[in-house]
């Protein structure tokens, strides 16, 4: 009888350490996994660099302000992919729009990189809009514009009424305070100055 006990005893014990073996290596992996959920959430939310942005039409720009109503301009990475989201978030800020505005979609990078169709080629299909390419980076060097996706609205006279991006996160389409915030200075319905962060890639 004792030999029995003794056998049940040993086997109990030798049985522990493969079960908290295997509580361990869930208790990782689940933590694995939080941890990189925290991170991608981290990234999509993280504000992008501000725009060193001034408040009024930049002197000596090639893009020609409209005199008699909004004029956007948004500049964009030629394969950031974040920026799907920003153009597709600008196609309906531009449908919704109630007052007639001037759209610039200006293409940050040298003509010949294999990356440029990217957004390049989603861009062209926006209406009612000026697509400029921008080689140099000199245009986005001028209005102090850092990362894809930045959108500046002025009113006629050339003051600044919005800058930032359009998305709540990075690559995030759908309604926003962002959005709403820059369609309410295209109608001309906010006229205080109004910064909003932007998610994005750098666009240097």
């Amino acid at each position: 009888m004792q030999a029995s006990l003794d056998v049940r005893r040993i086997w109990s014990c030798r049985k522990l350490p493969v079960d908290w073996r295997w509580y361990l290596f869930a208790t990782l992996w689940l933590l694995a996994i939080m941890v990189g959920f925290g991170l991608v959430v981290d990234f999509e939310t993280k504000p992008s660099a501000s725009a060193d942005w001034e408040p009024t039409w930049p002197v000596g720009s090639h893009l020609a302000l409209a005199g008699d109503s909004t004029t956007i301009v948004m500049f964009l990475h030629p394969a950031c992919p974040c920026s799907s989201a920003s153009l597709e978030e600008l196609n309906e800020l531009l449908a919704d729009k109630k007052a007639p505005a001037k759209t610039y979609l200006v293409i940050v990078g040298p003509a010949e990189a294999e990356e440029i169709g990217t957004n390049q080629s989603h861009a062209a299909t926006i209406p009612n809009t000026v697509l400029w390419l921008d080689e140099s980076g000199e245009e986005a060097r001028r209005f102090g514009s850092r990362t894809s996706g930045d959108v500046f609205v002025f009113d006629a006279s050339g003051r600044l009424r919005f800058q930032g991006g359009i998305t709540a996160a990075r690559g995030h389409v759908g309604p926003n305070a962002a959005s709403a915030a820059a369609l309410a200075a295209i109608d001309g319905r906010n006229t205080a100055e109004c910064h909003m962060p932007v998610f994005g890639c750098p666009l240097f």
